[in-house]
């Protein structure tokens, strides 16, 4: 289909050259504004009235996490902004431990890492990846050491 377009634009060049050079500058216009210019790129998070890239992901959110060391649960979670660190997000609540037990993670556009840490007062510790979707859902993968067991845990937040 490519190489069809291709003849089928060199030889109305071809005609236009024998006919009429003004036809020339004419088509080439046309073809440069139909095929070299570009769309808006798509907003992955259909919301650009966010003035800090990490305000998506502030609010209360219901999780529905997958654990293989004890199967589904269904909790809520809160994340806020960490005003320490521009690229941070705190979640409270998290691995259902209680909302005074916060992890850290790093948002990249729509992506978050919760690097190594621990929490539960150093007796566990954390680390996972996620993204954000468009459809106000964040989902999330980590495992949770507690010295003894790794668990790992997928988890779907959805904003209440």
């Amino acid at each position: 289909m490519n190489k069809l377009i291709k003849t089928y634009i060199l030889s109305i060049i071809m005609y236009m050259k024998k006919h009429n050079k003004k036809g020339v500058i004419i088509i080439f216009v046309f073809l440069f504004t139909v095929f070299f210019t570009s769309c808006n790129p798509d907003d992955d998070d259909n919301n650009n009235s966010y003035t800090d890239p990490r305000e998506k992901f502030v609010g209360n959110w219901k999780c529905i996490e997958n654990s293989n060391l004890y199967g589904q649960q269904t909790y809520n979670v809160t994340i806020s902004l960490n005003s320490q660190n521009s690229t941070e997000i705190l979640i409270a609540n998290i691995y259902h431990l209680g909302y005074d037990q916060v992890a850290r993670a790093i948002t990249s556009n729509n992506y978050v890492t919760i690097p190594l840490q621990p929490i539960c007062n150093n007796t566990n510790t954390i680390k996972g990846s996620g993204t954000f979707s468009g459809n106000n859902q964040i989902q999330l993968k980590y495992y949770v050491d507690d010295g003894a067991d790794i668990d790992t845990c997928s988890a779907t937040y959805t904003r209440l």
